[in-house]
């Protein structure tokens, strides 16, 4: 129980490091996901206040279209930026003591009186004149306007790409073009650049409070999504903490301890498969100590009786005769059988027992096998009848094929009642051979069929034993028919007794 410190630093360990990789992964989404919103909203916002300056661009239509029937075309304004600029701050000039009626209409006819005016140097407004009047709006956006010919050659750029020496608009001035016309024509095209930087004071303001509100909504997503990877790592640990805490118990040789499962999930398979682990071992551990325990009868029997022998022949009790030293004899047999069997039993579930194999006639064998139990069979009274008759070539070692039918032979003549009839019948498939041993009573019961084949199993313990059965016998007959690629099975026998179903493989080049 010493790795239960062990333990808990395994737990404090994995939970931060999965509380911090749930915290890690919600922190860039929230990061990804503001700095997303925040330049769609910086990049949106300054296409709406391009598109609004453009809808603006309407009041410039009729001073352009005077300035074009002045001069008759662009070619003597073309890239005359200064000149241009005078003409549509003095064309937008606020009205002072007449109407904005009139004052539109007195501005559109002394137009050309005007742009002469401005031409001559003479005639330029002092610069403290020009200081105290008052702006129009659309005087912000002069300085970043661009007017194109009907063709969209440049006739004048913007002040920065003036002083620049650039005149091509980019591709957002070209998609957001407004059309100049004169008697149903397009005279020329009016274009703005936009913004390289917001200065209104009520966008800066909006815009400010937007990101203070993007960084509160991502201050409370972090901490929401703390709380949620906090509960949810502890949703994931804690059945994995069950399963490790019962891994140490059952480490420890508490083979019944069992976790419960709570989940269908792969942590539930997780569970599961711990609790089928721990019965399964726990299954081991009982057919160990039964194993030996079994054993330990088996061996103390036979060594018992010799030992009684030979201590009533040392103090007289019985005298050293023929049939005393026989029945010794017998008893030391019967210890030397148990012994090889559960050598040879060993030798089979290592896989380290020697088959040579060959292709054989398995009737052969089988006769060779009735024959030399004959006598036994006769002196019980038990009739044989074989109805193999047929060759059976399967690829095998003959001295295992030779113990396997040695020991279902003895099986039955052992167990089956005096007077009683074993039957040996075969059927033939395309792959595989099938023989049937079919003897008389007594019978098997049903829950015991499958446990027949295991190791020192007998149904009946006492009349087993009284028969001098040692319940290796089918145990071995099993590991040898699945040596040779074969199945054995057991079922009732229509005579009242046991049945025995054996499948060979045929051998391959048989025809």
């Amino acid at each position: 129980m010493k790795l239960a410190p062990n333990s808990d630093r395994m737990k404090l360990k994995l939970f931060p490091k999965l509380l911090f990789a749930f915290m890690l992964i919600a922190m860039l989404l929230i990061l990804g996901m503001a700095a997303s919103v925040h330049w769609t909203f910086k990049t949106g916002l300054q296409r709406y206040l391009h598109h609004q300056e453009v809808a603006q661009l309407e009041q410039l239509v009729p001073v352009l279209g005077n300035i074009y029937q002045t001069y008759g075309g662009w070619e003597l304004l073309r890239h005359k930026h200064f000149l241009i600029m005078r003409t549509l701050r003095w064309s937008l000039k606020p009205p002072t003591d007449k109407t904005a009626q009139e004052s539109r209409k007195i501005a559109a006819d002394s137009l050309p009186q005007k742009i002469r005016e401005l031409t001559d140097r003479r005639h330029r407004p002092h610069r403290r004149h020009r200081r105290g009047r008052r702006s129009h709006p659309l005087f912000p956006l002069l300085p970043r306007l661009w007017i194109l010919d009907p063709q969209k050659q440049v006739v004048m750029t913007p002040e920065h790409k003036f002083s620049q020496g650039s005149s091509t608009p980019n591709a957002i001035v070209l998609e957001n073009l407004h059309p100049v016309k004169s008697e149903g024509e397009i005279i020329a095209w009016l274009g703005i650049s936009p913004h390289q930087r917001v200065e209104d004071e009520f966008v800066q303001a909006f815009r400010a409070q937007q990101t203070q509100n993007y960084y509160i909504i991502a201050a409370l997503a972090l901490l929401l999504s703390a709380l949620a990877a906090w509960v949810l790592v502890r949703q994931l640990l804690t059945p994995v903490q069950h399963i490790t805490q019962g891994a140490h118990r059952l480490s420890s040789g508490d083979y019944q301890t069992r976790v419960q499962v709570h989940s269908q999930d792969e942590l539930g398979q997780l569970a599961t498969d711990f609790n089928h682990l721990a019965q399964a071992l726990a299954r081991n551990e009982q057919m160990r100590r039964q194993w030996v325990a079994d054993i330990s009868h088996e061996l103390r029997t036979p060594l018992a009786v010799l030992r009684g022998e030979i201590e009533a022949m040392q103090d007289g009790i019985r005298p050293l005769s023929a049939a005393h030293l026989l029945s010794l004899h017998k008893e030391t047999l019967s210890l030397g059988k148990l012994v090889d069997d559960l050598y040879d039993l060993t030798l089979s579930d290592l896989g380290a027992l020697d088959y040579r194999k060959e292709i054989t006639d398995v009737n052969e064998i089988l006769q060779q096998s009735l024959e030399s139990f004959a006598a036994r069979f006769q002196s019980k009274n038990i009739q044989v009848t074989n109805h193999v008759m047929a060759n059976m070539p399967v690829f095998a070692d003959r001295q295992r094929l030779q113990q396997l039918f040695t020991n279902l032979l003895e099986n039955s003549v052992r167990y089956t009642d005096a007077g009683g009839e074993l039957n040996i019948s075969l059927h033939t498939a395309t792959e595989q051979f099938t023989l049937i041993f079919n003897d008389s009573a007594p019978a098997v019961p049903e829950a015991a069929m499958p446990k027949l084949f295991e190791r020192l199993y007998r149904v009946d313990q006492s009349r087993s034993r009284a028969l001098g059965g040692a319940g290796l016998g089918l145990a071995i007959c099993r590991n040898i028919v699945t040596a040779h690629a074969g199945e054995i099975s057991a079922q009732a026998s229509p005579l009242g007794g046991l049945g025995i179903c054996l499948r060979l493989p045929k051998a391959k080049d048989n025809k």
